[in-house]
């Protein structure tokens, strides 16, 4: 019984952009987890009226917190006017 040519190669091939890509989904689901936290730590820190929720006024002033922080830390990054 003889083997397709390309089938250990093909199965190589998977095998590397399996182990070079798991890496890569790991780290996206430890992004999205620490997106998760760092949202939650400032709407906490922003919530002046406790409901859990942002309104206008509250986003405003996080916004301006935020973009304050950005520019004691030198960061190029503006944010657009709205």
């Amino acid at each position: 019984m003889s083997r397709p040519f390309g089938c250990p190669i093909a199965l190589a091939f998977v095998g590397a952009l399996f182990l070079t890509g798991f890496p890569l989904l790991c780290l996206a689901a430890e992004d999205g987890t620490l997106f998760q936290k760092r949202r939650t730590e400032l709407v906490a820190k922003h919530d002046k009226n406790g409901d859990g929720r942002l309104d206008s006024a509250e986003r405003e002033q996080m916004r301006l917190a935020l973009k304050e922080q950005r520019l004691k830390r030198g960061s190029s990054f503006k944010l657009p006017v709205w």
